[in-house]
């Protein structure tokens, strides 16, 4: 019966008003405006503050808040909450902005962090732990002291998913630190974990090129426009194209794939 229903009906033509589908394109791209300049950073992690636990009850008990504030555990990112709701990303900001204005929620600082991140670890879920120790050091890349509980979590979970961001943060710190010898040791192994990571190879170019070796760090730039080109990231291509060539400036490959984004 539905696929009769289905048959009969797609023979039918859709009329859409092209105008008011174009005002309500501008009208949403207004508001994704207003309240990205709101929540401008994506990767804040936010919690419920003290005391507000009957506050957010009350506020998730309606669409599309009911979709939203579960996923607010001091754990995730805004961007790791719009990834994970089956709403849109328009109505997540609009949530969470909201639950911000009546302070039902806080950003989490970089104490704070470390801190949940501590409490994580005493219960041996070092997955999560990991994962906010990674941001801490987001925010302060040469804290050796939070380095060294990183690299105690990395231990346990092994090769998990979490672990290749994690080597990829040690490396930037050992980057920020001034020694690329230490940091490559942790950006191969991400590299490894997940080849086709631009951001993940970054960083081990940045290595190859810290220790002096262009034509390591050409080839990491390389294959960084390569997974761009596949993904359809031809503005990322070309900026990568355009650092080989800061690098190497005779370098063909890099001069072919411009001439071949351009065209």
């Amino acid at each position: 019966e539905a696929s009769d229903l289905v048959a009969k009906y797609s023979k039918l033509g859709l009329t859409i008003n092209s105008g008011s589908l174009l005002m309500e394109a501008a009208r949403r791209m207004d508001e994704w405006a207003r309240l990205k300049e709101k929540l401008p950073d994506p990767s804040i992690v936010l919690g419920v503050a003290n005391g507000q636990d009957e506050g957010i009850a009350k506020a998730s008990a309606e669409y599309p808040a009911v979709a939203v504030v579960p996923l607010i555990d001091a754990v995730r990112t805004i961007e790791d909450i719009v990834d994970d709701a089956v709403v849109t990303r328009l109505d997540v900001y609009a949530v969470l902005i909201e639950l911000l204005d009546q302070k039902l929620v806080c950003q989490l600082s970089r104490e704070d962090l470390i801190a949940h991140a501590d409490f994580w670890k005493e219960q041996h879920n070092n997955q999560l732990a990991a994962r906010l120790y990674r941001r801490a050091l987001t925010m302060f890349p040469a804290d050796s002291e939070t380095q060294i509980k990183l690299g105690a979590c990395l231990e346990y979970i092994g090769d998990s998913d979490e672990a290749a961001p994690c080597y990829g943060q040690l490396a930037r710190g050992c980057l920020d630190e001034g020694d690329p010898g230490r940091a490559s040791e942790f950006a191969r192994h991400p590299v490894s974990l997940r080849p086709a990571d631009p951001k993940l190879r970054q960083i081990l170019g940045r290595c190859h090129f810290m220790r002096g070796d262009t034509v390591a760090a050409v080839a990491e730039l390389k294959e960084i426009v390569k997974i761009y080109l596949d993904l359809g990231q031809l503005e990322d291509a070309r900026g990568t194209c355009l650092k080989i060539l800061e690098i190497s400036k005779s370098d063909e490959y890099a001069r072919r794939e411009l001439a071949r984004i351009f065209s």
